[in-house]
C-alpha cells in the first residue's frame, strides 16, 4: 500500500497493478476494497473515499526505464512501469544530477 499526503489534508492511497495485453477501463472492486481495508487497518481510522483514479501505463520495452537524449537541449525519461510514485523522485534527482554534471 502506498499513502501520500496532499497539501489539502487528504491522503492518496493506492495502488494495484494489473498487467494485461489490453488495458481494461474498470477497477476491480475486490482489489479496491482490499486497499481500503488495509488503509483503515494501517492508519487505525475509517477511510472515506472521495474519488477514484485509474492510471494506465505502457509496460512494453527492453528496460523498465529509459533516459534518452533526443536533442542537445532535450532529455526524455520514460518509465514503462507503475513505479512513478515510488521511484519517480529519485529518478528525477538522478537525471538532473547527471545533466548538471555534463
Amino acid at each position: 500500500m502506498l499513502a501520500s499526503p496532499t497539501p489539502y489534508g487528504d491522503i492518496i492511497i493506492g495502488d494495484s497493478h494489473d498487467y494485461q495485453q489490453d488495458a481494461i477501463p474498470f477497477n476491480s472492486e475486490e482489489v479496491d476494497q482490499l486497499l481500503i481495508e488495509l488503509a483503515q487497518h494501517t492508519l487505525n481510522t475509517k477511510v472515506s473515499v472521495k474519488e477514484r483514479w485509474q492510471g494506465i501505463y505502457g509496460s512494453r520495452g527492453k528496460e523498465p526505464i529509459s533516459v534518452l537524449k533526443t536533442h542537445p537541449n532535450v532529455t526524455v525519461v520514460l518509465m514503462r512501469t507503475g513505479l512513478g510514485m515510488s521511484v519517480g523522485p529519485a529518478l528525477g534527482e538522478r537525471t538532473i544530477a547527471a545533466l548538471l554534471a555534463e
